[in-house]
């Protein structure tokens, strides 16, 4: 299989896509062991997965300079900047809408507009802080 071949692969099934910061990987489904933040973007255990209306799809991953730091380049992320979720042959698209930092303590408080689909990007800010990203659906397309 060609990079072409395995890029429109992982598009077809579940993947995370944020093209200003040209980031596509794969993500595995919450019960899968590689659903890790020390492997790749983990789904956070209280996710909803993108087709629950109203739900909350949140996502993490580490920051920095390490192998799987692949939100290494999120803080670059703007309001109005796109997310895209490609889940079961279906293309969920969210537009950036708000960021905060918290303290890190173990468990983030996420504020969001619980009417509305949402996506939610957590990672480090240096030692001491976490950064949150929130994004609301803004469109929904088939892959097939």
């Amino acid at each position: 299989m060609n990079k072409k071949e395995e890029e429109k692969t992982i598009i077809n099934y579940f993947s995370l896509s944020i093209p200003k910061i040209s980031l596509l990987v794969p993500l595995y489904e919450i019960d899968n062991p590689e659903n890790n933040v020390n492997y790749n973007v983990e789904i956070n255990k209280k996710s909803d997965m993108p087709n629950v209306i109203g739900g909350n799809l949140i996502l993490e991953s580490h920051s920095g300079y390490g192998y799987h730091a692949y939100f290494r380049n999120l803080y670059k992320l703007e309001k109005g900047d796109l997310v895209k979720i490609s889940y079961h042959e279906q293309l969920y698209t969210y537009k950036i809408s708000q960021y905060y930092e918290i303290i890190k303590t173990g468990k983030a408080e996420i504020h969001r507009d619980f009417d509305k689909s949402t996506i939610t990007l957590i990672t480090c800010v240096g030692n001491k802080k976490q950064g949150i990203y929130i994004g609301y659906l803004v469109k929904k397309e088939s892959l097939s």
